[in-house]
């Protein structure tokens, strides 16, 4: 009989042993099998929400950096001294090789009396609209300046060009007086592609009375004087918002942010960076001439340093692939101006609102050593005492000529044969108590991260800002953890359980090329 046929006589013929060896395995199997099923539903739960938010990234403020100026420097009226990133170091970024595409942008925004902004229509919770109604200038418009002539919401699909076109380099380069406006503004204003737009940008005048309002002190403030000035600009092309479906979680936007980014959107009026720069140093100049008494407000700047206020810009990168955000941050992060900056990724939403799955992966990790661990020691332990008491069985084999390879065959294929059962019960059962016990603990997790965001206290606008329309909630991360049977997790599984079975048999194979068949059967 070779070693083989012992090894499965011996499993059948030995069932007392052969149950206990199945039982140990079989409840660490189960261990490791939910530990195993609960980091791949995380890892699956990681790779799926930073697909849907995409790789985008900016650059803007480290907030920790602020705070921390602030508490060391309680009495300052200026603020750290902070540096704009350059053009340049834009383009050295964006020629990275992670980056797909890039822009940066001018941010600007007016005031207007005549023209009309769009507001969508509201559920009634959050409703409020751009602009004071109490006001002359109460239209709000968000002009955001261009490089990428394509429009980077365009490639992202944020908006989609409904008529007319984008811009061409031309425009560009030269800083064109032309817009890309929103088909809801263009209707709410009469226009179509190829009209002039004028925007009557304005801002009032106020000063403090002396009089007090209601008698007791308090300070009312009136309008005294008004200015406006026309940008005007040629709309070569609308776009329409592109919506993101909205989520069943009716705690997702408490405050509003959502449907305030959204009328930004609408309201949005894309030109040439040059000619926002222009448009805005001339609205401050004019402002400033009329009204003397706002060089105080405004500050009194050189023509120097109205260029550099003026001509800050944010910049966007888009990159090939989500995956890449790390190793893309540690590459820019010295590239940065100052320790005040900080490179802004779209993945970093799911780190904000994914700690409860962060965290029972790390436990699941956790789990799997300790679990791996724990039976490398007790089947060692449970095969070395089983040798102990056939010590005269495995003495006999090798007195009658059977070699120490072939006995040790024997018992490698005796804890395997049981381990392998074992281990292929423990595939479903195990994955089955991870279902249960992580799926329920996750909910209860989100549901209290989701209480503490309501707060407002983890809230980051400009994170919000670049992953606007492409945003993911507490909702989304729930829905998309699901422990499953996948093939995947059965390898693993598999790899994992039948190599550290085998491990665990080497201190009883120790044992075994140390007998002495002489010494056994004297």
């Amino acid at each position: 009989m070779n070693f083989f046929k012992r090894a499965l006589a011996s499993v059948t013929r030995r069932k007392g042993k052969s149950i206990i060896l199945f039982a140990v395995v079989f409840i660490l199997g189960n261990v490791i099998a939910g530990a195993i099923s609960i980091q791949q539903a995380t890892k699956s739960v990681e790779k799926n929400i930073k697909s849907q938010l995409g790789g985008t990234a900016s650059v803007g403020y480290d907030q920790k950096e602020m705070d921390k100026f602030w508490s060391e420097n309680p009495e300052s009226t200026t603020g750290p001294k902070t540096k704009n990133i350059t053009k340049k170091d834009i383009e050295t970024i964006g020629n990275l090789s992670y980056v797909k595409y890039y822009d940066y942008s001018v941010q600007s925004g007016y005031m207007t009396s005549k023209f009309k902004n769009y507001q969508p229509k509201s559920d009634g919770d959050n409703s409020f609209s751009i602009g004071d109604p109490n006001s002359k200038y109460n239209n709000y418009f968000d002009v955001k300046g261009v490089h990428f002539e394509e429009l980077l919401d365009v490639q992202e699909k944020k908006i989609e060009i409904v008529d007319g076109r984008a811009f061409t380099k031309d425009e560009i380069r030269d800083g064109k007086a032309v817009a890309v406006i929103s088909k809801q503004v263009a209707d709410a204003n009469s226009l179509k592609v190829g009209d002039k737009l004028v925007l009557d940008a304005g801002q009032e005048n106020y000063m403090t009375s002396q009089e007090p309002s209601d008698g007791e002190g308090d300070e009312t403030t009136t309008p005294t004087e008004y200015f406006t000035q026309d940008i005007v600009y040629e709309v070569v092309g609308l776009f329409s918002p592109l919506k993101k479906e909205e989520s069943k979680d009716k705690k997702k936007d408490p405050y509003g942010q959502d449907q305030w980014l959204e009328m930004q959107t609408y309201n949005r009026i894309y030109a040439p960076n040059d000619y926002v720069v222009k448009a805005n140093k001339d609205f401050q100049k004019g402002l400033v001439e009329k009204f003397p008494d706002m060089k105080e407000q405004y500050g009194d700047y050189t023509e120097k340093e109205m260029d550099e206020l003026f001509e800050s810009v944010t910049p966007y990168f888009v990159l090939k692939s989500p995956e890449d955000a790390e190793a893309f941050r540690s590459e820019v992060t010295p590239l940065l101006p100052d320790k005040y900056s900080k490179l802004i990724l779209s993945t970093d939403q799911y780190d904000s609102i994914a700690a409860p799955v962060k965290n029972m992966s790390k436990i699941a990790t956790y789990v799997i050593y300790v679990s791996v661990g724990a039976t490398l020691l007790i089947i060692s332990l449970v095969v070395l005492l089983f040798m102990r008491d056939r010590k005269h069985e495995l003495g006999i084999y090798l007195s009658l000529g059977e070699t120490r390879s072939k006995v040790i065959g024997q018992i490698v294929v005796e804890v395997v044969v049981i381990a392998f059962v074992a281990i292929t019960l423990s595939v479903f059962t195990g994955n089955f108590l991870a279902k249960g016990v992580s799926g329920s603990l996750i909910e209860t997790q989100m549901k209290a991260k989701e209480e503490e965001d309501i707060s407002g206290m983890n809230y980051d606008y400009q994170l919000e800002e670049l992953t606007a329309g492409n945003s993911v909630d507490g909702s989304d991360v729930t829905d998309s953890y699901k422990v499953s049977l996948s093939l995947g997790y059965i390898i693993i599984f598999y790899v994992v359980g039948i190599g550290t079975v085998l491990l665990s048999t080497i201190v009883p194979l120790i044992y075994i090329l140390r007998l002495n068949p002489k010494k056994i059967m004297m």
